[in-house]
């Protein structure tokens, strides 16, 4: 911590900002410093009301959780042996991210000046991932997509219980819904 505090203080320094000297995380001049800071970690402590008004700051700045680690955080608490794990993570991802319609023309056109047409889906996936940028689009919209995945999910497991119940099989020790997806759930319909 003390290299990132040492970084920290010199990009404050270098965007003319000014550190509170009581409270080194508050500002009392913004300079050109971002007003956000995208992190990987310690946004909050990941609890129900951790995202208190002291821990929220970081060097002036306001913390956010950058999108990946949201969905790794959320993906931590999916049993890793559930069949649909992996497509509800690719699932969550194509809610969040949105390919870039200038940058997918712009390849369209790239292989058509170039003739390209007989490129696998292997190929395509490669040049996508690497010359096509995804972005995040209205946070209503995300929210909204989230929240139908998740209900789409949630009838998904009802049928499975409703067709191994009539196939005469107990649901007595199957894994119950873990209190994360209830309050992921809420969090959701307020957005």
């Amino acid at each position: 911590m003390k290299w990132v505090q040492l970084a920290m203080e010199e990009i404050v320094e270098r965007h003319g900002a000014i550190l509170d000297p009581d409270n080194p995380h508050q500002l009392l001049q913004q300079g050109n410093l971002p007003k956000y800071i995208y992190v990987d970690k310690d946004c909050c402590n990941g609890k129900e009301g951790g995202r208190t008004d002291s821990n929220k700051f970081f060097y002036g700045m306001i913390k956010l959780l950058d999108a990946f680690h949201l969905i790794l955080r959320i993906g931590r608490e999916i049993n890793s042996e559930h069949d649909r794990k992996a497509k509800f993570m690719r699932q969550l991802a194509q809610c969040i991210f949105t390919s870039s319609a200038e940058d997918m023309r712009k390849l369209d056109e790239a292989r058509q000046a170039g003739n390209i047409n007989d490129l696998n889906n292997r190929q395509k996936k490669y040049d996508r991932t690497k010359f096509v940028r995804r972005v995040i689009r209205d946070p209503k919209v995300i929210g909204s997509k989230i929240l139908l995945l998740l209900k789409a999910n949630i009838a998904l497991d009802r049928e499975a219980r409703y067709q191994f119940e009539k196939a005469r099989h107990s649901c007595e020790n199957l894994r119950q819904q873990t209190p994360h997806t209830h309050s992921l759930q809420r969090k959701l319909r307020n957005v």
